[in-house]
């Protein structure tokens, strides 16, 4: 059989006609998108007559989009134009009067006839469907309906007759009523067909069938001089008729003939355009556009690729990788040639990128057009699902395919490839000086901006009239903690604090002034809003913020800095880092020197990525060291000031965590604690509590797996409990037991794995309590812990919640006894 012929068309009309109020009155049994189908099916065979549909009393033919800024126009201006467009198209091709009588969706376009219009198309329609009749001579619009000479002058040329159909009538049938010539000049059109057919004065023969002699053979009209008949006429007090005679032979030759374009079937372009919905305007070379990543296209190996392929080591990771699709999953050499030679495992090289553009559009970015530098991995670039900038190359309009890159170059269009062209007379002299001058008046602006601040007289110690930049480097010789009071650009009542964290990381501070006296003075009431909660602290002078709000932060600071796991890392490392489990008494007896490897700063901090690709390295070095324990380190963030990165790598990847200092202590994870030693507490047990996704890295870096070696080992027990003495001058709350409390559960970290001098328990006192895996020694226990371990962390010993209850009752009763003494 032969296949079905699809066309593709525009189905906004018929769309708008299927929710009209004439498509549900003339169907309304049906369903929207049956009416939406007639109406695509009628626009096919006459768009004129589908066009005139939503010519109506709602004014539906405005919902139509003709051009991207027609909503600038003014709706009554457009609609004007719009009815003057179906006017002049209505009366080239002509109306059929007998066929707007009988199929109605047709009579909507006889009101733009010349003379007519909405009201007498209807009344004219009316009239001839109340009698019954047809219009079998264009007289029956005088004789057999009331219609006015001027209204007929007007209308009569164009309103058609299919005399074909009229034969049997048993009126007279004028066949001059099929064409476009007006009843007043039906006699030159006579005269025109007996010229031609050279009919002597005293022939018989009727004037109507030489016109229908002429219709067969209208080649002969073309030996007609009607420049003469012209003349004739104007002799004759006719005027010049011309053009009117010339419009006679044309009609007589092709008798309403449809001037209009004959349709089409879309080219490959417009099917392009039309299923994008995109214009040339819109979708063209050197377009700025987004797409999204969704496939990365390789080049199967060959066999001469895979046999002489050999597996390469990621020193970040410690796994092999392959060097053709840079699989990096290969534990040992063995799993790599496995990979090699199993079929259709290797998927090949990268060849380049396949993404997907909004308007349904492919697109394809080859590995030299990813970036400015050279690229073997683009998953070292992009990565899936993720969306990115590119510019248009070329375009495939079979495929529906473009090409595209995405390098900063063109993108930035350094080469001006893809801007308009300027023309010869461009002044490119007067360009590079207006750059030249507005490169000026940019530094101007910029070193005004940097003075911009008005001199204050505040006797105070810590008080300088200078900008960021003196400030800067005045604090840069200072003390860590130090602090400038300096006037503000935002406005006279502003104050800026500029405080030292370390060296590079300076944090400004926003003081409102408020019951100011002067200008110049410093206001009585202080104020200073909270970026992150917007909640307002007041002082009274600059002495209390620097007691009240900027000490304590310095201090936490401090604390930070001096911790031992604690990496500055603007300074070398050092060259190793401990490993094992550290007990309470090792802890204790640790010097200061070992402790304060990095309490002293110099030089600037690395950004955030930088910082989390150097401590990433540091975890899995400690993790490969000792799979059983879990290692956190320090940072500060040069990015974000008062914000610190907290990373540790519970399980098989790394993870980066801020934590922020306050006035009031230290904020992580939405809660405030009053110190560092209490904030780490906290996270030691509750480290697992809510999944902390990985900070975003780069996939080299974050794509970060420890070898199964390196996995805790399984335990044979239902937890993990590890018990370290406490010496004797070990402060801990007597609990009152007969015998020893059982060894508090450990939080999930890791521990040491068990050695023969650790199954040996110690003559020390009873107080044994279990250490947290982390290599710090846990909080000294005054009183039990109120928040448990989470139960998928562990499980605690049967006997431990009874303990823990008897305790408790003994608590009370103590404190009971404590107040009746007094």
């Amino acid at each position: 059989p032969e296949p079905i012929k699809v066309l593709l068309c525009d189905t906004e009309l018929a769309k708008i006609y299927s929710k009209s109020r004439k498509g549900e009155s003339d169907f309304r049994d049906y369903p929207s998108k049956l009416r939406q189908a007639i109406s695509q099916g009628r626009c096919l065979q006459d768009p004129l007559l589908e066009f005139s549909q939503l010519f109506n009393y709602d004014k539906e033919i405005l919902l139509l989009k003709f051009h991207p800024l027609q909503h600038l126009i003014d709706r009554e201006k457009l609609l004007t134009s719009l009815e003057q467009c179906l006017i002049a198209r209505t009366n080239e091709v002509g109306v059929d009067l007998n066929r707007c009588i009988a199929y109605s969706h047709t009579a909507n376009v006889l009101q733009f006839v010349c003379g007519l219009g909405p009201r007498k198309a209807t009344h004219l329609i009316k009239h001839f469907k109340q009698t019954n009749s047809q219009l079998e001579n264009r007289t029956f619009l005088i004789v057999n309906y009331p219609m006015g000479k001027c209204v007929f002058t007007n209308c009569a040329g164009f309103i058609k007759i299919n005399t074909d159909a009229m034969k049997e009538s048993n009126s007279y049938i004028e066949i001059l009523d099929s064409t476009r010539i007006h009843p007043e000049a039906y006699d030159w059109a006579r005269k025109m067909a007996v010229d031609a057919l050279d009919i002597e004065e005293s022939s018989e023969m009727e004037p109507s069938a030489a016109l229908e002699e002429i219709f067969q053979n209208s080649e002969r009209l073309k030996d007609l001089d009607l420049d003469a008949f012209a003349v004739e006429l104007k002799n004759t007090s006719y005027g010049d008729q011309s053009i009117t005679l010339y419009d006679i032979r044309a009609e007589l030759t092709h008798r309403y003939r449809d001037v209009r374009v004959r349709y089409e079937p879309p080219s490959p372009e417009d099917l392009f355009h039309f299923i994008t919905e995109e214009t040339p305007e819109t979708f063209h070379l050197g377009k700025l556009i987004q797409c999204q990543v969704y496939d990365f296209a390789r080049r199967p190996p060959t066999r001469e690729q895979l046999e002489g392929a050999q597996p390469e080591k990621d020193e970040a990771t410690g796994m092999l990788k392959c060097p053709l699709c840079h699989t990096e999953r290969f534990h040992n050499v063995k799993e790599a040639w496995n990979h090699f030679d199993s079929k259709n495992i290797c998927k090949g090289i990268p060849v380049g990128v396949r993404v997907r553009l909004d308007n349904g559009c492919t697109g394809f970015i080859k590995l030299r057009d990813l970036s400015d530098s050279p690229v073997t991995n683009p998953l070292e670039r992009v990565k899936l699902h993720q969306t990115i900038y590119a510019r248009i190359l070329n375009i495939n309009i079979e495929r529906f395919s473009v090409d595209l890159t995405s390098k900063s170059s063109d993108l930035r269009d350094d080469k001006e490839r893809w801007r308009p062209q300027k023309d010869s007379f461009y002044d490119r002299t007067l360009e590079a000086e207006d750059l030249t001058e507005a490169e000026k008046d940019k530094q101007l602006k910029q070193a005004a901006k940097e003075r911009s601040f008005i001199k204050r007289v505040i006797a105070h110690p810590s008080f300088m009239n200078i900008n960021y930049t003196e400030c800067e480097r005045i604090l840069a010789s200072k003390d860590l903690g130090d602090a400038i009071v300096r006037p503000s650009s935002k406005a006279a009542d502003h104050l800026t604090i500029t405080w030292k964290l370390v060296d590079g990381v300076l944090h400004n501070i926003d003081v409102i002034e408020k019951s100011k006296t002067n200008q110049f003075s410093l206001g009585k009431r202080l104020l200073i809003i909270d970026p992150r909660t917007q909640e307002t602290e007041e002082f009274e002078d600059l002495d209390e913020i620097l007691a009240r709000y900027i000490k304590p932060m310095a201090d936490t600071v401090a604390d930070i800095i001096s911790h031992k796991y604690y990496r500055n890392l603007a300074q070398p490392l050092p060259s190793s880092t401990p490993s094992g489990a550290a007990t309470p008494a090792q802890a204790t007896n640790t010097t200061p020197a070992a402790t304060a490897i990095t309490s002293s700063t110099s030089g600037l901090p690395p950004l955030t990525n930088d910082a989390q690709r150097i401590l990433n390295n540091l975890l899995i070095e400690d993790k490969r060291r000792n799979p059983t324990r879990i290692r956190y380190y320090i940072t500060i963030s040069r990015e974000y000031p008062t914000k610190f990165l907290l990373s540790y790598m519970p399980a098989r990847r790394p993870v980066h965590e801020y934590f922020t200092i306050t006035s009031n202590g230290v904020r992580f994870r939405s809660k405030v604690f009053s110190s560092l030693t209490e904030t780490l507490n906290w996270f030691k047990i509750h480290y697992n509590d809510n999944a902390v996704t990985p900070s975003p890295m780069r996939p080299s870096s974050t794509n970060i797996r420890a070898p199964p070696s390196l996995q805790p080992p399984p335990s044979t027990h239902s937890m993990s409990i590890c018990s370290t003495p406490l010496t004797s001058g070990s402060s801990m709350v007597s609990s009152g037991f007969s015998q020893p409390p059982p060894p508090m559960p450990t939080s999930g970290f890791s521990i040491p794995p068990p050695t023969a001098a650790a199954s040996v328990l110690p003559t020390a006192p009873h107080t044994g309590m279990v250490t947290s895996g982390f290599s710090q020694p846990p909080p000294t226990m005054g009183t039990m812990p109120t928040v448990l371990p989470p139960p998928q962390m562990m499980m605690p010993p049967a006997n431990f919640f009874a303990y823990f209850q008897q305790y408790q009752q003994q608590q009370q009763q103590q404190q009971q006894q404590q107040q009746q003494r007094f």
